[in-house]
């Protein structure tokens, strides 16, 4: 008998198989990681490859973005609406409308329709007259009312209404 003593397994002699076989598992081991570094090394360059190299497509942004009210008289509901339609499907290379309000008016109608613009700079509120049919004179500055939520221009649809409607519909 030998004095040697194993201290990984106490009160049995070492073994030189037991020895080798655990060398041989841990070298599995090994593999088992290596194979699974390279695994995920390609993965995340193959990842890469396809974010630098995607397809670009360009998206035609308008140079301006007006949000119109419409203010209309309470008999005119269903012409406004259909103006506040047509607005808000146009989408130019120009100009892109979105129609962020309704108002119905009290009191008097106005015999021309007018846009007034919430801007000093009329250029937008101008591109939505001429997409609309309103002549540029008619086109007005007026300093917002609430100058949190007040949007960029504001439509008055006046007795005009149908010339106006027509007009929309040709040109949009």
């Amino acid at each position: 008998m030998s004095n040697k003593i194993n201290i990984f397994q106490p009160g049995k002699l070492s073994n030189l198989r037991r020895v080798k076989a655990v060398l041989r598992k841990l070298r599995y081991a090994g593999y088992l990681a290596i194979i699974l570094v390279a695994a995920y090394t390609i993965y995340e360059i193959t990842f890469l490859i396809k974010l630098t190299s995607g397809i670009t497509v360009e998206k035609q942004v308008p140079a301006n973005q007006a949000d119109v009210e419409i203010v209309y008289a309470k008999g005119n509901l269903l012409s406004a609406e259909f103006v506040a339609n047509k607005l808000t499907d146009y989408r130019g290379e120009d100009l892109a409308i979105s129609v962020v309000g309704m108002e119905a008016l009290e009191g008097r109608l106005l015999h021309k329709s007018l846009v007034i613009s919430r801007q000093k700079n009329t250029k937008i509120a101008e591109l939505v007259a001429e997409k609309i049919g309103i002549d540029n004179s008619k086109v007005v500055y007026r300093a917002p009312i609430d100058i949190d939520v007040s949007p960029a221009v504001t439509l008055v649809l006046g007795e005009d209404l149908s010339v106006v409607v027509e007009e929309i519909t040709k040109e949009i």
